[in-house]
């Protein structure tokens, strides 16, 4: 049989005794902390290396706005950053700048969501803006697209949405 139509094997009765048993719950632990009020000027090797000393860190996303996640390996780690800028005496300063840093729930939100249509929240895209339909930037329209007039001002390609620049967010992922 091809991979894809070969029948499922039959479950081995110690598997069954393996599901009862408490699975290695590193996994379904929050090891990720948000942290609140990084200046500016503050990079991701700034972050990385200040929060280092609680543990190592897997991930670590800067969003603008003085807002930033990091992701520990182990929960240990996540708890000391965050018991470490509680101390009333010295807390976590970036920039000279004191920071707040707490337990994420939900971790990474703005990762998994994309661009919906007000209409449809089924549907996202973090590659095409909603407002522009896919046809526009099909393969249907290949030849139409190349031949371009560029004495002509007319803005016939239907792309009548102003171009806006991307925000930069900087990733720095060590797996």
């Amino acid at each position: 049989f091809p991979k894809r139509r070969r029948p499922l094997p039959n479950p081995q009765p110690n598997a069954a005794i393996a599901d009862d048993q408490p699975e290695n719950s590193s996994a379904k632990t929050p090891t990720t902390v948000i942290v609140i009020g990084i200046s500016p000027d503050c990079s991701i090797l700034d972050l990385k290396s200040r929060f280092e000393i609680y543990g190592c860190i897997s991930r670590t996303r800067m969003d603008p706005g003085g807002v930033a996640y990091i992701t520990f390996r182990s929960k240990d780690s996540a708890e000391s950053a965050i018991a470490a800028s509680l101390d009333p005496s010295f807390g976590i300063g970036l920039d000279s700048q004191r920071v707040q840093v707490m337990w994420a729930n939900d971790p990474v939100p703005q990762w998994r969501e994309g661009v919906r249509n007000k209409d449809s929240p089924s549907s996202s895209s973090k590659l095409l803006k909603a407002e522009v339909p896919l046809s526009r930037h099909g393969k249907g329209n290949r030849l139409g697209s190349a031949i371009v007039n560029p004495k002509n001002n007319n803005s016939d390609s239907g792309l009548d949405v102003p171009f806006k620049g991307r925000e930069i967010v900087a990733y720095d992922d060590i797996l």
